[in-house]
């Protein structure tokens, strides 16, 4: 059995574990953590121990052998489509109940969907065949689903075998049957939810000599039979157990931006640990951080389809089977790409866009062949000057016909060369899947003359996420997993919302809730216990004062929110007085001005009667009927100047003055601009407000005008916001207030 030791102090989480490895011997460890950012926060108090090296891990990746032929997912994905496509209809029918996958896209989308499953199936030691070996019997819960999902298995693993590739859960459950590792001692960590695979793989090491030792983080001072031998809160403890929080902790808001301005004033205010239980607030949270002059930092990276290099991928290959000059459109958008086309200079990005548009607005062709086919012909007819449009459709179309014969992965490494950009993490990561494509047995036969068709590419990059190293600054919007971690002196937990935390599972058409405690899996209740012993141990360590709980009654999208059960998890004789509180009537945190009517004039009780007025009278009504009553029927001469307060016309020329005049002072650096910061521009954005705002309205404008100007500085900090992260893609200032045909 595994040895227990109970870390109770007030001190962070990651300083606590440090020190007590600090106090063992520092040789043939395996340090298992929740995640990586809590491996990160141990070894900032490792650092004074010097020459030792620990090796950090995951479960389930310490599960996985260091091996160069383990499959990927998009082989797995793959391999998952070639078995339903081997199988018979009955074994499908089974699985798929009404219609199967056919086309190639749902193929390797059944393909990924049953790549997790086994996934899951691997926390807990199992694949299909064991799961219906040792837990299902017949008449039993979907036993024949079970059989014929087995009998695809063997389909699967029959493919990987041909690609000469291994199968990740596989070398699994050998490790935890036989383990290759000599580990003189396991540390696991604080792992509230430890899987079961793990749980196997350290008995087996125990039995042969490997110390196993298990960190629980108890700042609480729970008792210890609260807790399993490996560290888990046992369900049926928790279920019942009441948390301390007091009602001045909880904040309530109306909204998801409500909840947003309030979490990022707190986080700003002092250092401040900040924390999403539902990451779709991390939108909005992040817009608010913007607009006070900060930018957020996701750490589990952001989606890899989005970057230029994914989107080349795609759409180049889109662009070769179908030659739709609107795939073309979507292309030239992108720098890199113009810059491929551009590396004789033949071309540049902007004429290329008038070549495209004229393509598509004002000629009959849609596709490339019939526009390249035209192209020439017209060429040959006569000698055509450089800056007529023909001739720049000519020169787009030679350029890029010279690209055709590219695959999308020649022309990303072509394109992504020797890139020190912040995006280079994003384009080596798809660079790498790219090879990956092209070097696997699985595809030999299937790639398009040697080509990655665009299906593949789709698979591939899906899920995919791209995590740069952050910046100084930056507001990191941490996981809930990661809040035990986390060593600011104030922490806010913000989407506190039922289904999020605690997590719950609904309606799994292969592993309902019901199943998943017998097979050794994390369910529903297990779940509950996991988060509410982290929440009552932040609780436990932090001060009343440091800790907010926050949650929104409605969504962004404007559905009501269900307040998460933790929140309601008191005593009874408080529980009715926690409702009310939390169905409190709505409030906002937006700043609402309530319309004064104490100034309005005293008009005459008799007003005359307008019997007639003439056309432009009537359009002077219709414009502004306020401003006909003062003038034709009050005949007021004197009406307020407009100079006192800008209409919307104006407003708008003042912040198209400022652009403009910062678009005409940085265009003469050239590619120097790229080095430009988001500090930088709107230094110099502001300084020219100034400039232009003196001239307009003097030194000392109109108290209503001030507002105005207030509200374009901060229509000035949003553009520089957008316009370093264009000069960070690459994008240059070639020209502003240009006429185009």
């Amino acid at each position: 059995m595994p040895t227990r030791h109970f870390l109770s102090s007030s001190e962070p989480l990651g300083l606590q574990v440090a020190k007590w490895i600090n106090s063992r011997d520092n040789k043939d460890k395996l340090i298992v953590t929740p995640t990586e950012g809590a491996a990160r926060e141990i070894c900032k108090n490792l650092e004074n121990n010097v020459g030792v090296s620990f090796p950090f891990t995951q479960p389930m990746q310490a599960l996985l052998p260091e091996r160069d032929n383990v499959a990927t997912p998009i082989e797995r994905s793959f391999a998952w489509a070639k078995a339903i496509l081997q199988s018979k209809s009955e074994d499908l029918k089974e699985i798929f109940w009404t219609k199967k996958p056919e086309s190639t896209s749902e193929l390797l989308k059944c393909g990924r969907k049953l790549s997790s499953l086994c996934d899951e199936l691997a926390e807990a030691g199992l694949n299909p065949k064991k799961l219906l070996q040792f837990h299902f019997k017949r008449d039993c819960y979907d036993s024949d689903r079970w059989s014929a999902i087995c009998r695809l298995h063997e389909y699967y693993e029959i493919f990987l075998k041909h690609w000469q590739i291994c199968d990740p859960n596989t070398l699994r459950l050998e490790q935890i049957s036989k383990p290759e590792r000599k580990i003189k001692n396991i540390i696991i960590a604080s792992l509230p939810d430890l899987p079961r695979a793990f749980e196997l793989y350290a008995q087996k090491l125990e039995d042969k000599g490997t110390k196993v030792d298990v960190l629980v983080w108890n700042p609480a001072n729970e008792d210890q039979d609260y807790f399993d031998s490996w560290g888990r809160p046992i369900p049926k403890i928790w279920k019942d157990l009441p948390l301390n929080i007091k009602d001045e902790q909880i904040l309530v808001s109306k909204s998801a931006r409500d909840e947003a301005y309030i979490a990022t004033k707190f986080t700003l205010e002092a250092p401040t640990s900040l924390v999403l239980a539902d990451s779709k607030i991390s939108g909005l949270i992040s817009s608010e951080l913007a607009a006070k002059g900060r930018n957020a930092y996701l750490p589990e990276g952001r989606l890899l389809t989005n970057c230029e290099a994914s989107k080349i991928a795609l759409n180049w290959e889109d662009f070769r089977h179908t030659k739709d000059l609107r795939s073309l459109r979507s292309l030239l958008e992108l720098p890199a790409f113009c810059n491929i086309l551009d590396g004789k200079k033949s071309i540049s990005q902007t004429d290329a866009l008038m070549a495209i548009d004229h393509l598509l607005g004002k000629s009959i062709a849609d596709t490339f062949d019939l526009a390249w086919k035209t192209s020439k012909a017209l060429n040959k007819e006569a000698k055509l000057d450089k800056q007529n449009i023909r001739s720049k459709v000519h020169l787009l179309l030679g350029s890029v016909q010279k690209q055709l014969n590219k695959s999308a992965l020649e022309l990303i490494e072509v394109a992504f060369a020797d890139n020190d950009t912040p995006s280079s993490y994003s384009s080596k990561r798809v660079i790498e899947i790219g090879r990956q494509l092209v070097n696997s047995l699985a595809f030999k036969d299937w790639k398009e003359n040697q080509n990655i068709p665009s299906q593949l590419w789709s698979q591939a990059l899906h899920g995919e996420k791209s995590q740069e190293p952050p910046n100084e600054g930056l507001i990191i919007l941490n996981g809930w997993l990661e809040a035990p971690w986390l060593c600011q002196e104030r922490i806010i937990l913000c989407g506190l919302i039922e289904s999020k935390i605690p997590q719950t599972i609904d309606g799994d058409a292969f592993l309902p809730d019901s199943v998943r405690s017998k097979l050794g899996l994390g369910d529903n209740s297990q779940r509950y216990a996991r988060d509410a012993y982290l929440l009552g141990a932040l609780i436990a360590s932090y001060p009343i004062k440091k800790l907010r709980l926050s949650y929104s009654k409605y969504d962004n999208s404007g559905d009501p929110n269900k307040a998460s059960r933790l929140l309601h998890s008191t005593n009874l004789e408080k529980l009715p007085s926690r409702v009310q509180f939390l169905s409190q009537p709505n409030v906002t945190n937006n700043i609402i001005l309530h319309r004064q009517t104490n100034w309005r004039w005293k008009l005459p009780k008799d007003l005359p009667i307008i019997k007639k007025i003439s056309p432009t009278q009537f359009e002077s009504y219709l414009l502004c009927p306020f401003r006909f009553c003062i003038e034709k029927v009050l005949l007021c001469k004197s009406v307020p100047i407009a100079s006192h307060e800008m209409d919307a016309a104006a407003f708008g020329k003042l912040i198209h003055q400022v652009l403009e005049n910062f678009g005409r002072e940085i265009i003469p650096m050239g590619k120097a601009m790229l080095e430009l910061d988001e500090v930088s521009i709107r230094k110099r954005a502001q300084e020219l407000l100034v400039q232009v705002v003196h001239v307009k309205f003097g030194k000392h404008p109109a108290p209503a005008v001030q507002i105005q100007i207030a509200n374009a500085l901060a229509r000035i900090h949003a553009f520089a916001r957008v316009q370093a992260k264009c000069f960070s893609e690459g994008w240059v200032i070639l020209n502003v207030e240009r006429k185009l045909q």
